[in-house]
């Protein structure tokens, strides 16, 4: 995604940022009671409470955790939260002092940029609750196991899916999950129907699964979100909506992180003005705290919703290059609107392979 270089080159390593970041005058305590969530990309845990936060990491998903970091944070008009570590313990635990950035939609989702400079995303859903109502979500790959697009193969070419709809029967603690319908990258339609796959075992939010060569671990929400890990690629999912959204629906201003498979990109928070036209903007934060941003960015184009997934819009990225395509989710859940788009570089890198992203955001 060099073209989102554009968006400048901050590092903005978990746990890794420089401390000195000086509070705005637009800053809370944000002393309200929030939220547990549990993410995947290795196995996270995060609690957020009255302005303290704990974060927890299991690398072998035994449930053994090799590193615990507690801390402080404050929240800042764009929806991002300042996290201060204050105590850390285990493997490559950070140092006291030490910032990050992280979005919440509070009783829904946390997501945050990795600890250590990787460009895996940590998406964490609400922890605690099993589904118990049959539900249907929009997906949307976050990471793919095997991003291998080529100027040959183009974005969507090489038969990877990017997106679609699912519906998930549930009864007990198993969950039987029907993929309705899916599409490559590039907005092409494949078959529309698969076989169900079996979710077992469900406590806490937390399923496994194994279906032929895919086996992993399936987080659900009770109002209607998903993460799923087959193997190193991660799926995000969100509540489908009553109707096909309109321009005006999605329009307006997200913040959000971007996680880019660019190994000069890597992860950054961004602002994205969506418009009532179909079209947007998408620039780099370089300083979350006073809400400033990139002069440079990228434009979004021909933004449309397809008929009858009730959330999933598609249209383009556009760079000096010309043009990829750009598949988003929009949903509306516990009270707030997020995006979660996907979408590749106009410019393949030097092994001639087209870097994805990944950007998930919530409207301010």
């Amino acid at each position: 995604m060099k073209k989102l270089q554009s968006l400048g080159a901050l590092s903005l390593g978990i746990f890794a940022l420089s401390a000195g970041l000086n509070a705005c005058s637009g800053s809370s305590s944000d002393a309200a009671s929030t939220g547990s969530y549990q993410g995947i990309g290795s196995i996270w845990t995060a609690n957020l409470a009255g302005g303290n936060f704990t974060i927890t990491h299991d690398t072998d998903s035994d449930g053994t955790v090799d590193m615990t970091v507690s801390g402080t944070y404050i929240e800042y008009s764009n929806k991002f939260k300042k996290l201060t570590v204050t105590s850390a313990s285990g493997t490559d635990a950070p140092d006291v002092g030490e910032e990050a950035y992280g979005i919440e939609i509070p009783g829904f989702a946390f997501f945050l940029k990795p600890i250590g400079g990787s460009s895996e995303p940590i998406v964490m859903l609400q922890a605690g609750s099993c589904p118990t109502s049959d539900y249907v979500a929009n997906w949307i790959i976050a990471k793919y196991q095997e991003p291998t697009q080529t100027p040959t193969e183009h974005v969507g070419n090489d038969g990877t899916e990017g997106f679609g709809t699912a519906s998930f029967a549930i009864s007990g603690t198993t969950a039987t999950g029907t993929i309705a319908s899916y599409f490559f990258e590039d907005g092409v339609s494949r078959d529309d129907s698969s076989d169900g796959m079996p979710f077992t075992g469900c406590s806490g939010g937390k399923y496994t699964f194994s279906n032929g060569d895919d086996e992993g671990i399936f987080y659900a929400t009770a109002n209607g979100g998903a993460l799923v890990k087959p193997g190193s690629g991660i799926i995000f999912a969100a509540p489908q909506g009553s109707a096909d959204p309109t321009a005006s629906d999605w329009a307006g201003t997200y913040s959000g992180l971007v996680f880019s498979d660019s190994s000069e990109d890597g992860t950054f928070p961004a602002k994205v003005v969506l418009n009532g036209s179909g079209g947007g903007t998408g620039k780099q934060f370089t300083d979350v705290e006073n809400n400033a941003v990139s002069d440079e960015g990228v434009t979004f184009a021909s933004l449309t919703a397809k008929s009858g997934l009730k959330g999933i819009i598609t249209g383009t990225v556009e760079g000096s290059n010309g043009a990829q395509p750009l598949n988003c989710v929009y949903s509306s859940v516990a009270g707030e609107e997020l995006v979660a788009c996907n979408g590749a570089d106009d410019v393949a890198n030097g092994d001639g392979v087209f870097p994805m992203f990944f950007f998930l955001g919530v409207k301010q």
